[in-house]
Formats: structure tokens, sequence, C-alpha cells
């Protein structure tokens, strides 16, 4: 049709079609992170074609707006009594599909550290849940002792809601090239700790806004001991990390930056 054509790349690749056939003339790829765009341009791709533009979210902020103390604690109490768990657990959340790919593994192998020194913990899987890894992951929990310590969520219609009950959002994903969960999750005002994978870095700034580990059950357990331990430093990192959302990763943001490259293209 000789339209100009603007294609995003939402993860890594080294499809012909994002290096040599799209990033010509007057068409563009958009990268959702630095770190997949430094992967086209190592690919063959010329800069001047590749712009990075981040995901963006108003993941149910506005629902947020207006809440008191007394809204979130009765929350807090019906969402542990759905999952039969004390009225004074602290929840560790990941919401992804349970797989390889997601990490849960590593949380389950730093259970038993964790509750030996914060016994008030319980960990909560939310996502599709195929029968094969549920499967895994509980009998490594059983193999460790702490198979009472993880609820299986599975898929969820309300991931807001459980998001604001956790204390600690984890993702110790083995890859992601942004983790709209992690930025989800700072929208919602939550203490993160995540990964040091991918674009997650580019997201999450260590110690202002979350904290960024290795990939590793030993540096992910002393990140949520030492969280569990600080609520004033949960809320503080929380705090900062919903108004780093609310200024780089909105939705509006995003689309303000998608809007201004198609101008630019459709008057070129």
């Amino acid at each position: 049709s000789r339209r100009p054509v603007i294609a995003s790349a939402h993860t890594g690749t080294r499809s012909i079609v994002y290096r040599k056939l799209v990033p010509h003339g007057r068409n563009h790829v958009v990268a959702v992170s630095d770190y997949v765009r430094d992967g086209l341009l190592r690919s063959g791709a010329p800069p001047t074609r590749v712009r990075t533009v981040y995901n963006g979210t108003d993941f149910g902020t506005s629902d947020i707006e207006g809440k008191g103390e007394s809204d979130f604690s009765d929350e807090r109490e019906t969402v542990r009594a759905e999952f039969q768990l004390p009225p004074e657990a602290q929840l560790v959340g990941v919401f992804a599909y349970l797989g390889e790919l997601k990490g849960q593994e590593i949380l389950v192998r730093a259970a038993r550290e964790i509750v030996a020194r914060c016994p008030a913990t319980y960990f909560i899987f939310a996502g599709d849940a195929p029968p094969q890894a549920r499967e895994a992951l509980g009998a490594l929990a059983q193999t460790e002792g702490v198979a009472d310590r993880f609820v299986f969520a599975g898929w969820r219609e309300d991931v807001p809601r459980l998001m604001d009950e956790m204390d600690i959002v984890a993702v110790p994903s083995r890859m992601e090239s942004f983790s709209m969960v992690a930025l989800e999750a700072m929208a919602r005002g939550k203490a993160v700790v995540v990964a040091r994978v991918g674009g997650i870095p580019e997201v999450i700034l260590h110690e202002k806004t979350g904290l960024v580990v290795e990939r590793e059950p030993d540096a992910f357990a002393a990140a949520i001991i030492a969280l569990l331990q600080n609520s004033q430093q949960r809320a503080a990192l929380g705090k900062a990390a919903r108004e780093r959302a609310n200024t780089f990763f909105s939705a509006a943001v995003m689309t303000d930056a998608l809007e201004s490259l198609y101008r630019q293209v459709a008057s070129a």
C-alpha cells in the first residue's frame, strides 16, 4: 500500500521483520524498553528507525482515590479469610501464569528461610496454573517443608483487589522485556522485589521504588525478609513507586509518545 508502518516489539527478537523489513524509509519500530531496543540495534536495525516507548498503565488506580485505612483493613481481613489464612498473615504475591519462565520456583526455594525469620509469611500465586506446573511446585514446596505456606489462587478476575492486600509483590522471572506486573504493582503503591533481568531495572529503581536483586533464592529471601521486617520501608517504597508509575509510565504518557511518533511519520 506504500503507507508507512509502525510496528511494536514487545520482546527481544531477531526476526527479519523487525531487523530489516520494517525499519527503513518512513517506517519505525517501537520498542517497549531500551533492553528490547538495544537488542534490535545489535541485530542490525538502524538507530534512527527504532524508538523506545515504555508501556503504560492506568491499572485501576482511580479506585484507590478516596479509600481510607478502614477500607483497606476490612479488605485485608476478607482476603485472608478467603484463603483460610490467619488475620495477621503477611502476604507475598506473584501475579503471573505458573511456569518456569515466571520463576515461582525461586520463591519456593527461598520460603524456608523467609518463614524462619518471618513466621507469619504466606505466598499467593495468582495466575493460570497448568496442572503439571502446579503439581511440580507443590511437590517442591512439600520437599522444602513449606507446603502449608503456599496458596495457588489460579486465574483471577480481581487482581487489583488481591494485589492491594499483598505486603510485597515479587517478580522472580527468568526474563522480562519490561514487566507489566511490576508496573501494575507500582501503580497500586506496592513494595516490589524483582529480578535483575531484561528491562526490569529500567522500571524499578533499586532501593528507591523497589528492590532489584539477583535471580537467586538467597537474594530474594534476604530482600523479602528485610521488607517484611520494616513496614516503614515498605510504605516509603510503595509511595515512591506509585509516584514514578504515574509520572513516567501512565497510559497517558505512553499514548502521548505514540501519538507524537504517528504525527512525525504522517507529516514526513
